[in-house]
């Protein structure tokens, strides 16, 4: 249970939206983990399992904005899942992620459930006191339409590469 939840909204006579402390929210849920690994002489392979059930409902009614007494948090999914399967060979690892959110309620309209993946690919060295990474990524590779919040569409498939060196005590 939570006083004064802080939420952002627009007050009678201003334009613009800011931080109130204006609600109670009472939070609760459930968190599921199953991860597993098998080894087979240099090949490793990881898969890892995930369920959220969030269940935060307003206590207080609202009206601007419009919120019920007992209704779940804007922009908040009841459920999250996930799963992500690894392959690593020597220095070289290969990661697929793939999450899925239930849909959830907006200020002005329901966001629906989605569903996004992630390819990686990364190679790992380590010199003297470095130890080096260069990567590739896919985000969003099946190149999803969705929103997290209301009318700001989340970016469709992108790449990323990348290089990082981390300083190591040999």
């Amino acid at each position: 249970n939570i006083d004064n939840w802080i939420k952002w909204l627009p007050i009678n006579g201003q334009l613009f939206w800011s931080a109130h402390n204006i609600t109670k929210v009472w939070s609760r849920g459930l968190e599921e983990r199953l991860s597993m690994q098998y080894n087979l002489n240099d090949i490793t392979i990881q898969l890892q399992l995930g369920y959220n059930y969030i269940k935060s409902t307003n206590e207080v009614a609202l009206e601007r904005p419009t919120i019920d007494k007992g209704s779940q948090l804007l922009y908040t999914p009841e459920h999250q899942a996930f799963g992500v399967a690894t392959i690593n060979w020597k220095k070289l690892s290969m990661t697929y992620r793939h999450r899925y959110n239930g849909s959830s309620r907006g200020v002005n309209a329901l966001l629906e459930d989605f569903q996004t993946g992630r390819f990686q690919v990364e190679y790992e060295w380590t010199k003297a006191k470095f130890k080096s990474t260069v990567f590739a990524t896919v985000r969003n590779a099946w190149d999803a339409d969705y929103f997290v919040v209301e009318r700001r569409p989340m970016s469709g498939r992108w790449f990323q590469l990348g290089f990082k060196i981390d300083f190591v005590n040999i």
